[in-house]
């Protein structure tokens, strides 16, 4: 007997073959018949970039769909090797515009799968690059849309969109879509206020797809309490440009007296190591260097390794979570963590899993000394299980019959 969730890709094999689509395989053209008997599948995201949250959610995405008989999944990437190990039987391409045509023109369905694309959270010169980066999303949709291509999103974040510019150009795009799954609450009430045709579900992160087991608690801190932080930079979200300097030294004040009344150890995991914006480790510096020397300080970067950074997650340690994915991570691994909300998105997802109110901390200024170490010590000091009261498990159904339903919907709208 067939799983169910292998219905999803028989009703898809069925319309393909009522369509009798024909496509171009090596400069030949197929039978319809032998066409058919494939669902092609591409998956475009902001893969292979050195950002640790994307590259967890494409691979996740990928050992969904190749659980399915009859799915050929191809992935567009910027680094190819993020995905050689992982992802044997999958066409691995790098992401060009050659490459995103030729998806266009040879793909049953384009998935942009996961993150969040569709916001307009920047200030100044940032924003306006970002316009850019939605008006050719909204491209690729309806290039892919005009190809005969189905175009669905699934585990996306949308918002904020403040902007009118914003708003319209995330319209036209989300607009191309037959069915979009989004991870929270917020973003589902954003995404069916801009639209009213285009089915919209609830699910999760993409990376829950792809979890470790769940653990109910941490085990009690060893003699040397470990404090893990994922720092990342403020300042392209905020008019103070020197908020980062002015942001992160009262937590290593707070760091400081903690180690003066009891010892402990301070490790940086640095998610993103791009080029597109301020790297995790230059953040990372700006604390470690307001540290007493007697502290002691590691750093660990992700670098493309996911299973191995993903490891870092299952460790026991405390975990100050300013990156998205930071959180994510922590909250799968049933670690105890605190996030700092840097974006809109970061406290979404705090109310999507309802992590504790005292364990959610403001980045749009300062915060006192005082604050953190309240934060620290109750990381530090208290066993027991993640503050979240969503269970792991329902997170990870979640995201799992969310993108099921994404991929049954195709045939009923086209």
């Amino acid at each position: 007997m067939k799983p169910p969730e292998s219905k999803s890709i028989a009703l898809i094999n069925r319309v393909c073959e009522a369509d009798s689509v024909q496509v171009l395989t090596e400069g030949q053209r197929t039978s319809t018949q032998e066409a058919t008997k494939q669902v092609r599948v591409t998956l475009l995201g902001f893969y292979g970039r050195g950002n640790f949250g994307d590259d967890a959610m494409g691979r996740a995405l990928i050992r969904f769909l190749v659980e399915e008989p009859g799915v050929v999944v191809r992935i567009l990437t910027s680094d190819p090797n993020v995905y050689a190990e992982s992802a044997a039987d999958v066409d691995i391409a790098e992401f060009s515009a050659p490459s995103v045509v030729r998806s266009a023109l040879d793909s049953d369905v384009i998935c942009q799968g996961g993150g969040t694309h569709f916001h307009d959270s920047y200030t100044g010169i940032r924003i306006v690059r970002h316009w850019w980066s939605l008006l050719k999303w909204a491209g690729i949709f309806w290039l892919s849309r005009a190809c005969g291509a189905k175009v669905v999103m699934v585990g996306a974040g949308v918002g904020p969109l403040r902007r009118g510019i914003s708003r319209w150009i995330s319209g036209t795009a989300l607009s191309a879509c037959n069915s979009i799954c989004v991870r929270d609450q917020a973003s589902a009430k954003l995404v069916r206020k801009l639209l009213h045709r285009v089915p919209c579900q609830l699910g999760f992160d993409l990376a829950a797809l792809d979890a470790p087991k769940s653990r109910s608690g941490i085990k009690p801190p060893g003699p040397t309490r470990s404090i893990a932080i994922c720092p990342c930079s403020l300042a392209e979200f905020s008019q103070g440009k020197h908020l980062d300097e002015r942001y992160w030294a009262p937590l290593a004040d707070a760091l400081a007296i903690l180690h003066r009344d009891s010892p402990i150890r301070v490790i940086f995991l640095c998610l993103f190591s791009g080029c597109s914006a301020v790297p995790d480790s230059a953040v990372a510096r700006l604390i470690a260097d307001r540290l007493p020397d007697g502290v002691p300080v590691e750093f660990r970067e992700y670098d493309g390794h996911l299973d191995e950074f993903f490891g870092e997650f299952s460790r026991d340690h405390a975990f100050l979570c300013s990156k998205y994915h930071s959180a994510v991570a922590a909250y799968l691994a049933s670690r105890k963590f605190a996030v700092i909300a840097y974006n809109k998105k970061v406290m979404d997802f705090a109310d999507e899993i309802h992590l504790d109110a005292d364990l959610r901390i403001q980045a749009h200024e300062p915060q006192p000394s005082d604050l953190w170490l309240r934060v620290l010590r109750r990381l530090l000091t208290q066993n027991g299980p993640c503050p979240a009261t969503m269970p792991v498990e329902v997170a990870q159904t979640r995201a799992r019959q969310a993108a099921l339903r994404v991929f049954d919907m195709l045939p009923q709208r086209l």
